[in-house]
C-alpha cells in the first residue's frame, strides 16, 4: 500500500518537473489494446450517489402537495364583499399574488417529477444541452437543475438579451 502511494507521488513529481516517471517492473503486453476515445457518459447508473437528493425531492413534493389547497380559499370569497374600492383592490392584489405563488409551486412540482424520472432512468446529473456531467455540489444546491453552470449562464445571457431588446421569448 505504501509502495503504491510512493509510486504515485513519484509519478506526480516527475510530471511536474517534466521528467519521465519511474516505470513499474511489470512488462507491458506485446500488442496493447487501443484505448477507446473518452466521451462523456450519456447515462449515469442509478446508484446511491443521488439517494439523498431523491429523498429530499420526495419530501419537498409531499410538502408542496400537502399545502396545495391551503391559503387561496381564504381570499376568493372576500373579493365581491368589499364595499370600499381600495379594500377590493387590495384583496384582488393579494389574490393575484397567491395565484403567482401557486403557479410557481406547480412549476416546481413539474420539475420535481421530471427530476425523479431522470433519476430513475439513470440520466440524472447530465446536462441536457452539452451532455457533460453536472457537478454533485450543484445538484445538492439545486436538485431540479438540468443544465450545467456554463449552459445555464449562456441561457440566462440570451434571455437577458431578449428581454433587453424587447423581443418576446
Amino acid at each position: 500500500m505504501a509502495r503504491k502511494a510512493l509510486k504515485t507521488m513519484v509519478k506526480a513529481k516527475a510530471k511536474l518537473s517534466g521528467k519521465t516517471a519511474v516505470k513499474s517492473r511489470a512488462k507491458s503486453p506485446v500488442n496493447p489494446k487501443p484505448q477507446a476515445s473518452k466521451k462523456p457518459k450519456k447515462k449515469i447508473k442509478a446508484d446511491s450517489r443521488f439517494d439523498d437528493i431523491k429523498r429530499a425531492l420526495i419530501i419537498q413534493r409531499e410538502t408542496l402537495l400537502s399545502k396545495a389547497g391551503m391559503g387561496f380559499h381564504d381570499v376568493t370569497g372576500r373579493v365581491g364583499s368589499c364595499p370600499d374600492l381600495t379594500d377590493q383592490a387590495s384583496v384582488e392584489s393579494d389574490q393575484a399574488f397567491e395565484l403567482k405563488l401557486k403557479e410557481r409551486e406547480q412549476n416546481l412540482l413539474t420539475k420535481i417529477a421530471e427530476t425523479l424520472e431522470r433519476i430513475s432512468q439513470g440520466t440524472y446529473g447530465i446536462c441536457l444541452n452539452c451532455e457533460n456531467p453536472i457537478p454533485h455540489p450543484r445538484l445538492k444546491v439545486r436538485p431540479v437543475t438540468s443544465l450545467c453552470i456554463e449552459c445555464k449562464t449562456i441561457e440566462e445571457e440570451q434571455e437577458n438579451i431578449r428581454m433587453g431588446s424587447g423581443m418576446l421569448p
